[in-house]
């Protein structure tokens, strides 16, 4: 059970930073469809939720290490 739940912990912030990037994502680029974003935006938008998913992993390890 304790795998699971760090396998949870790993995948839940990746998960939720990908889908607000992706929302964010077609309002910028005015297209619900990936494959019509320009490169950049995708190589972009890819980078930073991958970026912002430890961001956000590594926060909550902080909480949940320093948890009074």
């Amino acid at each position: 059970m304790k795998t699971l739940k760090e396998i949870v912990f790993c995948i839940t912030p990746f998960v939720v930073t990908a889908a607000t990037m992706y929302l964010l994502g077609s309002f910028v680029c005015a297209s619900w469809n990936v494959a019509e974003w320009e490169r950049t935006d995708r190589m972009f938008f890819g980078l930073t939720t991958v970026l912002f998913g430890f961001a956000l992993m590594l926060r909550l390890d902080y909480g949940r290490k320093y948890e009074h």
